[in-house]
């Protein structure tokens, strides 16, 4: 395994941030992760608390992986990016990527029911929740 020199994470947060902010808003890509080399999925996945096996199994899984928890944040009036710096992100959208009930989910997102129901079926609910009541978390848009 090739050995990768530690960037600055006041260096390198910022892109970071603005591709996970990218990736969640519109897809995951999985052409885009094939291209980065080693240091920068590894860099990548850290942040989120993820393996690079588990960044990449992500976005094979399904190409919109967290899209649907980015809009219910929305809805929720909770902002994305602010939500990406909790700890508690990176579990919520693998979570999400995962998740058995995203019809389900996007039906209520597109019928403007999703707050209304979002604990009978999204197993992030309780996270989302707290994040709502959260002050710093909150779109101030």
């Amino acid at each position: 395994m090739p050995v990768c020199p530690e960037p600055s994470s006041s260096a390198i947060m910022p892109h970071v941030r603005e591709w996970w902010t990218a990736r969640c808003q519109e897809s995951w890509d999985a052409e885009i992760l094939a291209v980065l080399d080693i240091c920068s999925l590894d860099a990548i996945a850290g942040r989120h608390g993820l393996s690079r096996a588990s960044l990449v199994a992500i976005a094979e899984r399904d190409p919109s992986a967290c899209s649907e928890m980015i809009r219910m944040m929305r809805v929720l009036n909770i902002d994305p990016v602010e939500a990406a710096a909790e700890p508690q992100f990176a579990e919520m959208a693998e979570r999400c990527a995962g998740c058995p009930s995203k019809g389900q989910c996007r039906n209520h997102l597109a019928d403007g029911s999703a707050a209304a129901h979002l604990d009978d079926f999204c197993a992030n609910a309780q996270q989302l929740n707290t994040m709502r009541a959260t002050p710093h978390l909150l779109d101030r848009g």
